[in-house]
């Protein structure tokens, strides 16, 4: 893998104050040109803001929530715009990336490539479909904005993005060809600085900025940054539509080693809250994996060689079976009294 990496993150934002049903995507890429020197420097900025805060993980990679979780509500805002300001200043930032789509009332047609297809109204189609993969666009639009030279920073074919779902679309085809390596994160804007970094940027445009036009966008960024800004509102979206409604299959993407979390029964809050959780973080961010809620229907034909499988239930006996019964790929499953010290062990 070549240094040089970009990422994104997405979000909506609603102004029905200024529209009636009004919604739209946003999403932001943010390429670098050596991660290794943008890791550094994030976790240095990361861990004084951890420090002065009061933020005890064990972790230094946080995301928005982190800010909302551990500061005061009277310090928030601030806090956050300190963080962000500070990340948005490091030498190693090249290029971000703001890409915008909201529509006027329309049908949106989709699956042209089946026979029977379908059409949405346009606010649904942004809240229930688009925005369940728009930070793909992002990463599409910076990548077309390199092709045709409208961009002076080069492409950077390195892609990390979160998690998604949603139907096979053109853009998402382009961006799948076009690239080196693409890197699909469960727990990403935990896990990688560069992923945690789209998410916080993300956070101060909802604060500062509303509604996330793309050209207000622009503005706010320029003068807080001096990496190269690009804004774009895309409302052309035949290539953002699902063209077929066969699922993109984005576990092909998860990056290994995986961590699988057997929740056991356990709340999904509960269990991020916990340092187990970001000790699994932080050993699949040095390890270059990730972590994943285990589903044992879907995730059982993917398990390959390093993957750990830990069970937080006090019953792991059926989880042995991919331990003991494989040959050819060594998973490890460790039960929660083990952990702990399994993590431990490994992080540097």
């Amino acid at each position: 893998m070549s240094r040089g990496v970009v990422a994104s993150d997405s979000v909506r934002n609603r102004f029905d104050s200024k529209k009636p049903d009004g919604v739209a995507t946003v999403s932001v890429a943010v390429a670098v040109e050596d991660i290794d020197e943008f890791n550094q420097s994030y976790e240095e900025v990361v861990g004084k803001f951890q420090s002065e805060h009061g933020v005890t993980a064990p972790h230094p990679v946080v995301k928005d929530q982190d800010i909302t979780r551990w500061v005061p509500n009277w310090a928030q805002e601030a806090a956050r715009r300190e963080l962000v300001n500070e990340l948005l200043t490091l030498n190693s930032l090249e290029t971000i990336q703001i890409t915008e789509t909201s529509l006027d009332n329309q049908w949106i047609h989709m699956y042209e490539r089946d026979q029977n297809g379908e059409q949405l109204p346009s606010s649904d189609f942004v809240n229930n479909v688009l925005s369940s993969y728009y930070n793909i666009i992002s990463i599409w639009k910076y990548l077309e904005n390199g092709e045709n030279g409208s961009r002076p920073t080069q492409n950077r074919l390195n892609v990390l993005t979160d998690d998604f779902s949603g139907k096979t679309f053109p853009a998402w085809e382009e961006v799948s060809k076009q690239v080196e390596q693409l890197d699909v994160v469960p727990q990403g804007d935990v896990t990688y600085p560069l992923l945690s970094f789209a998410d916080l940027l993300m956070g101060l445009l909802k604060q500062e900025v509303n509604p996330l036009y793309s050209k207000d966008v622009y503005e706010f960024l320029k003068e807080r940054t001096d990496a190269y800004v690009d804004a774009d509102t895309v409302k052309n979206v035949s290539k953002l539509v699902p063209s077929e409604r066969q699922s993109i299959r984005q576990e092909l993407y998860y990056p290994k080693p995986t961590i699988y979390l057997d929740k056991g029964g356990m709340p999904k809050d509960k269990l991020t809250s916990l340092d187990v959780f970001l000790h699994a973080c932080r050993y699949a961010y040095q390890n270059r994996g990730c972590v994943k809620f285990f589903e044992e229907s879907h995730d059982r034909d993917f398990l390959q060689d390093g993957d750990v499988i830990v069970t937080l239930s006090n019953n792991q006996s059926y989880l042995k079976d991919y331990r003991d019964l494989n040959t050819e790929k060594s998973v490890a499953v460790k039960n929660r009294d083990e952990v702990v010290d399994f993590l431990l062990s490994k992080l540097s």
